[in-house]
């Protein structure tokens, strides 16, 4: 019986390089996935103005998952769409995240009682020295749909403003740079369940692949068949307790990269 395989990465430190964005290493692997129609899935923290752009620079054309799994995107033309796809310019999306106003409401009352800093209140240059982005891209990083980015300034405030939050109706999850207020009922382990039971509906099997180097990912890396960890070059191997985890030794791109050339082989698929 044939098997469909579905593999779902994180950007950021995962597949781009932690300091310079680059997926260069990776191009040969992306160029193996696209030859052997396996979806190269991003589920990531950007917004859908970054991901778009990535997507179409490395010539991807499958749904992605943005802002910690606040919503997916379809392409026109991808099936078999889910019921219920919203339109938006060339795409449609589901939504598992709350609206942006909401959390901009939320994030304003607890600024009024905690140490922390929305990117929408950072400036550019202080932006460019937290992530490295170009100039041009910040734009697209402030153009948030579903989720409200922060720095906390006091650590020691993060569990009381945990359980505040949680009693407002949302969360709190922890990326490679930035804290991010989220929606309750989002994260990146639902994208996986989601679209796995949506392409799996014509009654082929799905192997999933989640690659993953933050707390973020975590939900996600549980939800797949093959977790693969990669190592931050900041903070290195986060704590996680996942079966079957693959624990890459080098970072991105080149840790991605020999992943899934692994997971490939382990297969049989090359």
């Amino acid at each position: 019986m044939s098997v469909r395989i579905l593999i779902f990465s994180d950007l950021d430190s995962t597949l781009l390089d932690h300091y310079t964005y680059s997926w260069d290493e990776a191009k040969p692997v992306i160029s193996l996935l696209k030859g052997l129609n396996i979806p190269l899935i991003f589920n990531t923290s950007k917004t859908f103005y970054e991901t778009r752009r990535i997507a179409a620079e490395m010539g991807i054309n499958h749904p992605f998952a943005v802002e910690n799994g606040a919503a997916v995107f379809f392409p026109k033309g991808f099936k078999p769409l889910p019921g219920g796809c919203r339109d938006y310019g060339d795409y449609c999306f589901v939504r598992f995240g709350r609206d942006y106003s909401e959390l901009s409401n939320a994030f304003k009352r607890l600024a009024q009682r905690y140490p922390v800093k929305g990117i929408r209140d950072m400036g550019e240059d202080e932006l460019l020295r937290i992530t490295g982005l170009p100039r041009e891209t910040l734009v697209d990083m402030k153009r948030r749909m579903f989720s409200e980015p922060f720095f906390l300034e006091d650590v020691e405030a993060l569990e009381p403003l945990k359980r505040e939050v949680e009693g407002m109706g949302f969360r709190v999850l922890k990326g490679g740079r930035f804290y991010h207020l989220v929606g309750r009922e989002q994260g990146k382990g639902r994208v996986v369940f989601f679209l796995k039971s949506l392409l799996s509906s014509e009654g082929v099997p799905v192997m999933t692949v989640g690659l993953g180097d933050s707390e973020n990912d975590v939900d996600m890396l549980r939800a797949v068949d093959q977790p693969i960890l990669i190592p931050n070059p900041v903070k290195g191997y986060i704590a996680v307790d996942v079966p079957n985890l693959l624990r890459m030794r080098c970072m991105a791109p080149i840790g991605w990269a020999k992943g899934v050339m692994k997971v490939l082989r382990d297969w049989g698929i090359v």
